[in-house]
């Protein structure tokens, strides 16, 4: 007691909140809360925060989101967030799979960045490819090849990433003449036929810009099991793709990569699809595009829960950020991540 009263008359100075506005939109209600039990440092209520996943169950809402592969040291980074994954009851998705679309995957040199099912037992390991991919993949017959690179991965599902802005900017993006949801639709009608993996969910993502009303409720109206926002706030892959072209900051190009839609307007809309058009939302919703904070975060993943109990909260570059630092910073961040989690769900929910 004496120490813990000295710690505080020792910090009291350099915790002083002046100029720093209180969280908003989170209704703190101190009269109604209750304190969370812990044992052994560890929260009781964590069942409250489970979900599933192609099966699988998941212990904490959080998706490792997309992966990098191909790039320096990508298998180390890889592998540190898939051991994460493991211990902690998370999901996990790779990066862009593209170059594993051939004959024999295993023999293409960046094998080993996407190989992580020898680490993820228990945990979803998502694949992922571009509707371009996917279009090119039809166009050509080759369908097969998507089938094979799945069953190498063994990956328990599959994301169909959305990106025509960047594609548009990249010098060497790919061109399709039909709508995204055309392709799509396409791709649905073949996977059911399909004896190899008619049966792996498919979840559809943007990679940085969000997606309007229209396109969620177009999305909630097909048979894919699962849309991730990637939602305009976090990566920005049109800014990266005019900075690799080496656009100046003051081209009108410039403000092509400020298009988008934000996670909190998308929780909005979905909110506006539920109650103004009566539709259900019966996808697994990935919450990502956001700053990896755990106030907005937990906000928004509470909006949606009320909707959709299958929720969770994406996050990339922050994991990226601790991964590359090491096992131990990237341990050590979502165990601060998930703790806060836990005190704002036992702040709110007696609200």
């Amino acid at each position: 007691m004496t120490n813990r009263k000295k710690d505080h008359l020792e910090m009291a100075k350099k915790s002083q909140m002046r100029g720093i506005d209180p969280a908003k939109n989170l209704d703190y209600a101190p009269l109604f809360m209750v304190h969370p039990q812990r044992v052994s440092g560890q929260f009781l209520d964590q069942e409250e925060f489970a979900g599933h996943v192609a099966g699988k169950k998941l212990l904490f809402p959080l998706w490792i989101s997309s992966m990098t592969g191909g790039a320096e040291s990508a298998l180390q980074i890889n592998s540190h967030l898939a051991r994460l994954a493991e211990s902690a009851g998370l999901g996990f998705g790779l990066g862009s799979c593209r170059n594993l679309l051939m004959e024999n995957p295993r023999n293409h040199q960046t094998w080993n960045d996407f190989d992580m099912k020898p680490i993820l037992q228990k945990s979803p390991l998502g694949a992922n490819i571009g509707i371009a991919q996917i279009a090119e993949l039809i166009k050509s017959k080759k369908i097969f090849l998507l089938e094979q690179m799945i069953e190498e991965l063994q990956a328990d599902l599959l994301f169909i990433h959305l990106n025509p802005i960047q594609e548009i900017l990249q010098p060497e993006g790919d061109y399709f003449a039909e709508s995204s949801l055309g392709i799509l639709e396409n791709f649905l009608f073949l996977k059911s036929q399909s004896k190899l993996f008619k049966n792996i969910p498919i979840f559809v993502k943007e990679v940085g810009q969000g997606m309007s009303k229209n396109c969620l409720r177009s999305l909630l109206k097909i048979d894919i099991q699962g849309i991730e926002f990637g939602a305009f706030g976090g990566t920005n892959f049109a800014s990266i793709e005019l900075a690799r072209r080496g656009v100046s900051e003051n081209s009108p190009l410039w403000a092509l990569a400020q298009i988008g839609h934000s996670a909190r307007e998308m929780v909005h809309y979905l909110e506006e699809l539920v109650s103004l058009e009566n539709l259900q939302i019966n996808k697994t919703i990935i919450i990502s595009g956001g700053r990896g904070d755990p106030l907005e975060d937990f906000e928004l993943w509470s909006r949606v829960k009320k909707m959709q109990e299958n929720v969770f909260i994406g996050l990339g570059s922050k994991l990226l950020e601790k991964a590359i630092e090491g096992q131990v910073s990237l341990k050590n961040y979502f165990l601060e991540y998930r703790e806060a989690f836990y005190i704002l769900h036992s702040c709110l929910k007696s609200n």
